[in-house]
């Protein structure tokens, strides 16, 4: 096993301590944003006790913006030049402004006066997510397809960045509570305690920059005629499967919006007891990461397309019986087992598919699109998050949920199980039906081979300076 070797071919074999400086990458980059998805609206309805109609409209309306930024980002990318990487500096580069807006977000002054508290969300909002947050999320994502071209490396590289994600959602889901109680109650305990969680993350950031290496070199040509945006997106909507794994990744945000969102109010409002959070977290996250893990293997048995279906099907057995078994504490935390495994192999493999969608491109229409690739579907994939996020509150506004109330209304929790259970499984199910049709695994090792025999001609072709 190779373990801390590099390669520096464009074809490498990834050494594994630089796929576990990638994981730490991304397990930072999730850190900050399981903590504004899982607690941020929880701590202004019930903490501060801020209209959650109102913050649900401003994170709608901050994800649109954020959306935008993810396409200048991309476009920033495509065109960086630095000795340490098109996307690796700017991991670097946005790591700590994104840390100090996440932590920001906690800050809000309770004893202003509403305006000035919307003006301060939205703008703390907007630096976490669509400044900095977009600087960090978009070039960590780009670098999977500078790191190799090895199509095998891209997917595995793709699995080790989820179950960072994976350990970072567990850390938060399970022990962000405890560790912020350890301060005390009130806010000053969430200032501190979410100061604390924010800085790990900025280590792990710091540790993904330092440990990895790009070896993907664009050409000269590529440096000196970047393509126009509107070449890209014209390329980009004839990439057939880019366009289902983007229409795929946008569910899983949608559905992940209002998942995350809804379960600490699904702990409180259907189960009765926010302590039932952690142990779902931890039936879920356990079985997402083991299933993360194992995806290597079925990666390399029947495909990435083959493990992605197979995932989620897992994923809507889950939301089945969970919709089935009702407000049962037990029966919900066994139900996550299901959930956790099915979400770990979709999750998985969405940044090594996307990865090969770049190379499709190449064939297909003669130009590598890395970075607004990446950008343009994190835009989409965004807005869909936050629509799924906004929804969320909305319907505690429409159904009126009353977080200082012992037992909610029936309307209350029918929102709450619409969030948790309903919306997710609809989701999963058109998911499973736009990727009934991709079929690029069995194209892709003929399309690597089309693409290096093009790139060596044109070499053998350029004069001789």
């Amino acid at each position: 096993m190779n373990w801390n070797k590099r390669d520096y071919a464009e074809d490498a074999s990834i050494s594994v301590l630089e796929r576990l400086s990638y994981t730490c990458g991304n397990a930072g980059n999730c850190i900050g944003l399981t903590v504004i998805s899982m607690f941020m609206l929880f701590y202004y309805t019930d903490i501060l006790g801020i209209s959650a109609g109102a913050i649900a409209t401003i994170m709608l309306v901050s994800r649109i913006f954020d959306g935008v930024t993810d396409i200048f980002m991309g476009y920033i990318v495509d065109r960086t030049h630095s000795p340490k990487g098109k996307a690796r500096v700017w991991v670097l580069r946005g790591s700590i402004p994104y840390t100090l807006a996440v932590i920001g977000i906690f800050f809000v002054p309770s004893g202003a006066n509403d305006m000035f508290q919307y003006i301060y969300i939205f703008v703390l909002y907007n630096l976490a997510n669509a400044v900095f947050g977009t600087v960090v999320n978009t070039s960590y994502n780009s670098m999977n397809s500078l790191i190799t071209k090895n199509a095998y490396e891209t997917g595995v590289l793709g699995i080790f960045g989820m179950v960072g994600a994976t350990i970072a959602s567990t850390f938060v889901g399970s022990y962000a509570l405890k560790i912020i109680n350890l301060f005390g109650e009130g806010e000053r305990a969430w200032h501190l305690g979410i100061t604390v969680i924010a800085l790990i993350g900025l280590l792990l950031l710091l540790i993904c920059y330092g440990g990895v290496r790009e070896r993907v070199i664009e050409s000269e040509d590529e440096k000196e005629n970047p393509l126009p945006i509107r070449v890209v997106l014209k390329n980009l909507s004839q990439n057939k499967y880019w366009l289902m794994v983007g229409i795929s990744y946008i569910f899983i945000m949608f559905f992940g919006g209002t998942y995350t969102n809804s379960l600490l109010y699904y702990c409180k409002g259907v189960l009765g007891d926010t302590s039932y959070q952690t142990a779902i977290v931890n039936m879920t996250n356990i079985p997402q990461l083991i299933a993360t893990i194992c995806s290597a293997f079925f990666v390399k048995k029947i495909g990435k397309g083959n493990t992605f279906r197979l995932g989620n099907i897992i994923l809507i057995i889950g939301l089945a019986l969970r919709a089935i078994v009702g407000a049962n504490p037990q029966m919900q935390i066994f139900c996550g087992l299901l959930y956790g495994a099915g979400y770990g192999m979709v999750l998985s493999e969405i940044l090594g598919l996307l990865a090969d969608t770049v190379e499709y491109g190449l064939w297909k229409n003669g130009v590598r699109i890395v970075g607004s690739a990446f950008a343009v579907m994190s835009f989409a994939a965004k807005i869909g998050n936050g629509f799924g996020s906004s929804v969320v509150g909305w319907m505690l506004e429409w159904s009126g949920y009353n977080g200082d109330a012992a037992v909610q209304n029936s309307q209350a929790i029918f929102s709450i199980n619409a969030c948790f259970i309903y919306i997710p499984l609809i989701c999963a199910i058109l998911m499973l039906v736009v990727m009934s049709f991709y079929d690029l695994d069995k194209k892709f090792e003929q399309i690597i081979e089309d693409n290096k025999n093009r790139a060596e001609k044109k070499k053998a072709s350029e004069p001789i300076a």
